[in-house]
């Protein structure tokens, strides 16, 4: 079994291709444009490896939260090959799998990824790998909750989020604030690969598109007699 992995949330892009359970290669891009190295680096990564498209069993993609515009554009793209191509595509939540990779390290965990205007898309864990919290707040606020919640205990930070209130993580929880290091900044591509195969050989039905993970509602609102 042959599969193309995906992450790029934010301004890198991160592409494995694996076998079975084996990652076989990683092609990285690490710009402003990392979303239009997509396409070529997987037709260049099958190539090198002598596989074709029609070979694949499945696209896994990290489907956020993100930034909204890689994101958007990350995943229509591949709805696209999915449908055109009839790969199935498996979406993994970017923040289980940030706190997955996060497992080595016994405490709690807290996985941080930037939603822009000093909100932060969230996810924490206990000492036992259990879900407490997930959503998106204002940073101060959800490191005000976080002191009630983990009390005392020690508490590991994760993700690209993290940079946002580093200094506030410390004036808070003090020794109790361990940071990752070097700072993740986002799941990686290899779990969002394994992930991602335990939900394909679990699943009955495949799926050809997916939607974007945001967590983060936009409102917009229209005034009485404008048009547009």
């Amino acid at each position: 079994m042959n599969f193309i992995s995906i992450q790029a949330t934010y301004s890198q892009s991160h592409i494995a291709l694996f076998n079975e359970s084996l990652c076989l290669e990683v092609v990285s891009h690490v710009d402003a444009r990392s979303s239009s190295h997509l396409v070529p680096s997987v037709q260049n990564l099958l190539q090198k490896h002598d596989i074709n498209l029609s070979d694949l069993s499945f696209f896994a993609l990290d489907k956020g939260p993100g930034a909204f515009t890689s994101l958007r554009v990350t995943i229509a793209t591949f709805n696209g090959i999915a449908f055109s191509h009839k790969i199935p595509l498996v979406g993994v939540d970017g923040l289980d799998a940030l706190l997955y990779d996060m497992r080595v390290h016994s405490g709690y965990h807290v996985a941080l990824l930037n939603a822009y205007n000093n909100d932060v898309y969230y996810a924490v864990s206990d000492e036992h790998n259990v879900l407490v919290q997930k959503g998106c707040k204002n940073s101060d606020l959800l490191l005000h909750d976080l002191k009630n919640i983990c009390f005392q205990k020690s508490i590991y930070f994760s993700g690209n989020g993290t940079f946002l209130c580093k200094d506030a993580i410390k004036n808070i929880f003090g020794d109790n604030a361990i940071f990752t290091e070097p700072i993740q900044e986002a799941a990686s591509v290899e779990t969002i690969g394994l992930l991602a195969l335990e939900q394909y050989r679990s699943q009955k039905e495949l799926s050809y598109s997916i939607e974007p993970f945001y967590l983060k509602t936009q409102l917009f609102a229209v005034r009485p007699g404008v048009t547009r």
